[in-house]
């Protein structure tokens, strides 16, 4: 800009931009100023050059101090971050920053920088220390802002907070870190690490309640603590030697038990079982298999427990990708899949309580059930259509009883709420309430139809006697012949037409009682009646039946006829619906022949008697029109229960 001037002689030996310009400038200066104007040249080039030179030099020292800056916050965070027993990364560190220092072209700042750095590190240092351990961080800032600030004071301090690092060596923090703090710094440094201390104390006491509190839970479900598990020392430091000791003991023994608790969770009942056994130590056994013993009894004791609070939720909680979802269960049909799913996974698992339903659905169902804002022959119709879809008997029982409890149970609690109920007559509501259920768990289907009305009623009277007069005619054979000849019309599955028609003959014979056993009784007689005759008639043919038209001889051939029918409709009705042949042939026989003695003894003493078949179709109509009252009769009664029954429980 302004050229190069020799310092000797003040002669310009290269010119520049200023002369350039100087020299355009000076013919366009009046005439009586130009001379002046050019003795002023030299002078303002001076000034000139003096004025750049400055702002050049700011510039640079600008340009280092902003680099300087970026190299001492990096540094100084890698020290505070790092390992404050790392001497040769330290002394590395700040060598290389007195390296930079040393390239700074202003003496001023490059001492400002020189002391600001060693009190940087220094900084930095004690910062990793607190970081490591603030409690002897404090201890060192304490005793060196306590007495004299030298150097071999604070070297001993500093020294004080040695460790001994991963690979075994001890390695002592730089002994003169401290020696560049202010007194400033020390009293800040000590208050942070004080702070650090007082947060280390809370974290630890955090992290040992937290561990004693949830890490068996966690334990128990996962396998696993996520966390560190605190050590003997951390309980030590929060509660005291000899409190923290105990606590410890006992923080090892139910985390042992959860863990214990979590590798046998999925075993069968009997392989518990067996385990313990096993590992019960004998006389001689040594304390560490007492104690390997006591924790898995412990474990055991949690498992079976579990198990026999709530087994449908526990083996739902096992398998839960084959588990139903019982808050998606609605149907009847849905119901009677979950229960049987339950019922199998419990009976897989051994367990020794074995329930229907989770007690969150139980409790649901029963407090619908009990619930007064609905209409009570609602209620009744919903919840025995649901125990009604169970079909094992023992099961159906189970579910009403489990509901039984439940609502109980709610009820009390209601009761408990209204002082106008009496201690007398809670029990009085409740014993109806119990009676309801167990009535409802053995005759879902007669509860079912006591709540229709009276033309359903009839209607289903009638069908019901149909079809079990039908069954005692085929010989238990009538839903085996309906669901052959269905599936052939349908070409639907032959079992599960099957299962619905028996399902079907199951209520029938539930809702009609003792007229149901009276119409398959009647289909049972036609029918042997009829294969009677028909012996008859092979005897007769025989020449046996031709002895006599009386006596002895005609009566043990009308006997042994009545036998042989009777044990093959005993035989056949075995068969067709699942019991011992032999056993149906035998006491079918028994009673063919025991009826046919009888009958004539009755007719003996009687007028007239059943003589021939003709007579047999004249009972129809009395029969008939007795199944008729009988159902209209047990309908009354249901009538008179569900009522009374509402009376005590709304």
């Amino acid at each position: 800009m302004y050229g190069q001037v020799d310092p000797r002689t003040g002669r310009v030996v290269k010119s520049g931009l200023f002369d350039t310009l100087f020299d355009h400038a000076l013919p366009n200066m009046p005439e009586s100023q130009r001379a002046n104007f050019a003795r002023q040249k030299e002078a303002m080039r001076a000034a000139g050059s003096l004025r750049m030179a400055q702002r050049q030099q700011a510039r640079r020292d600008d340009y280092e101090q902003a680099e300087w800056t970026k190299v001492d916050n990096i540094s100084t965070s890698a020290i505070a971050k790092g390992n404050p027993n790392d001497t040769g990364t330290f002394e590395a560190i700040r060598q290389n920053g007195f390296d930079l220092i040393a390239k700074i072209g202003n003496p001023l700042a490059r001492q400002a920088a020189e002391v600001a750095w060693r009190s940087n590190t220094a900084k930095a240092l004690v910062q990793a220390m607190i970081v490591q351990d603030p409690k002897r961080a404090a201890e060192m800032l304490g005793a060196a802002q306590a007495g004299s600030h030298t150097k071999d004071d604070s070297a001993k301090a500093v020294g004080a907070t040695s460790s001994t690092p991963p690979d075994g060596k001890t390695a002592a923090a730089p002994l003169d870190a401290i020696t560049y703090l202010a007194p400033g710094d020390v009293a800040a440094l000590r208050d942070q690490a004080n702070t650090a201390t007082a947060a280390q104390l809370v974290d630890a006491r955090a992290k040992v309640q937290l561990a004693e509190q949830n890490a068996p839970a966690v334990i128990a479900s996962t396998g696993q603590y996520p966390e560190k598990k605190p050590s003997e020392q951390d309980f030590v430091n929060i509660y005291g030697a000899d409190e923290g000791a105990g606590r410890f003991q006992t923080f090892n023994i139910t985390a042992g038990i959860a863990d214990a608790f979590f590798k046998m969770r999925r075993a069968p009942n009997q392989a518990i079982h067996a385990e313990l056994r096993d590992l019960e130590p004998g006389p001689d056994g040594s304390q560490q298999e007492r104690e390997q013993y006591e924790v898995k009894a412990g474990a055991a004791q949690l498992v079976l427990g579990a198990r026999r609070a709530d087994p449908v939720g526990y083996v739902s909680q096992l398998f839960p990708n084959k588990a139903p979802d019982w808050n998606k269960v609605s149907t009847p049909e849905d119901f009677q899949a979950a229960v049987t799913w339950a019922t199998a996974a419990q009976q897989e698992m051994g367990f020794d309580r074995k329930l229907p339903l989770p007690w969150a659905v139980a409790d649901q169902r029963a407090a619908k059930y009990i619930d007064p804002s609905e209409p009570f022959e609602k209620r009744l119709a919903e919840l025995s259509s649901i125990v009604l879809a169970v079909r094992d008997p023992d099961a159906r029982k189970a579910v009403a009883g489990q509901i039984s409890l439940a609502a109980e149970a709610q009820w009390r609690a209601r009761a408990a709420q209204d002082p106008s109920i009496t201690p007398e007559l809670l029990e009085a509501q409740l014993a109806a309430l119990k009676s309801g259920l167990a009535w409802m768990g053995e005759h879902p289907a007669q509860a079912q139809y006591s709540t229709m009305s009276l033309l359903q009623q009839f209607g289903l009277a009638f069908s019901d006697v149909g079809r079990l007069t039908a069954k005692g005619a085929a010989a238990g054979g009538a839903d085996a012949i309906s669901a052959g000849l269905d599936a052939a019309l349908s070409g639907e599955s032959y079992q599960d037409l099957l299962g619905t028609e028996q399902a079907r003959t199951e209520d029938a014979a539930d809702r009609a009682g003792s007229a149901g056993w009276a119409a398959e009784a009647l289909g049972a007689g036609l029918t042997g009646y009829g294969v009677a005759r028909g012996v008859m008639t092979l005897l007769g043919r025989a020449g046996i039946g031709a002895a006599a038209e009386s006596g002895l001889t005609n009566l043990a051939a009308r006997t042994g006829a009545g036998g042989a029918a009777g044990g093959s409709y005993g035989g056949a009705y075995a068969y067709n619906t699942g019991g011992s042949i032999p056993w149906g042939i035998a006491n079918g026989a028994l009673w063919g022949a025991g009826g046919n003695v009888l009958a004539e003894g009755v007719s003996a003493v009687g007028s007239q008697g059943w003589q021939d078949l003709p007579s047999v179709p004249a009972l129809l109509n009395p029969i008939s029109l007795r199944i008729m009252g009988r159902a209209l009769s047990r309908q009354l009664v249901q009538k008179r229960f569900q009522f009374r029954l509402a009376r005590q429980t709304k």
